[in-house]
């Protein structure tokens, strides 16, 4: 990025061991975003509007992707992906749901919602899905065939970050909100 620092990465993971994985894995791949955890969708709104826990949150800018969890206790990724698509501020936000659920409602639903991509992830190696996994994405929106989303392998963050679909900042291919070391 040009001289300035690159949007953080939001991480809404409520299992401790996942969020050690994905901790070392954003560690490993030489993305130089920060990154923060919160438990569940009600800390996610929280952090992204700067109210209760986060309402002192250092910096101005919003996250440059989210990476969402579904099935978590309270409020949960799909009640989370709704609320923040719902949102005036938060809808340009990229979500990539990020989960154990291959369930193909689930799935339709998400991009139905707004999601922007959808990873499917084994259990015990959700960190190491996030550079390469089963990957349902749609690259376009309007791309998706009869309404199901494409399926791709080895999908890396920082492309995942780069879909054109992705940025709705700007047109140009230097606005992607992942950087590189």
């Amino acid at each position: 990025m040009r001289g300035t620092a690159a949007p953080g990465i939001l991480c809404v993971e409520d299992d401790p061991d996942d969020r050690l994985l994905a901790e070392m894995a954003h560690r490993d791949s030489g993305v130089v975003n920060s990154l923060a955890f919160v438990s569940d969708g009600d800390e996610a709104l929280e952090y992204l509007r700067r109210v209760g826990r986060h309402a002192n949150r250092a910096g101005n800018d919003q996250p440059g992707i989210i990476l969402l969890d579904l099935n978590m206790p309270g409020t949960d990724g799909r009640e989370t992906l709704v609320v923040i698509k719902a949102d005036p501020a938060l809808r340009r936000i990229p979500v990539v749901i990020l989960t154990t659920s291959s369930a193909e409602r689930d799935i339709a639903t998400s991009y139905d919602q707004g999601a922007n991509s959808y990873i499917v992830s084994p259990r015990h190696s959700r960190a190491s899905s996030v550079s390469s996994s089963t990957c349902a994405t749609t690259g376009s929106r309007s791309g998706r065939s009869q309404g199901r989303p494409e399926r791709e392998t080895a999908l890396h963050l920082e492309q995942l970050a780069c879909l054109p679909d992705l940025d709705r900042r700007s047109g140009r291919p230097d606005s992607c909100p992942v950087g590189r070391r």
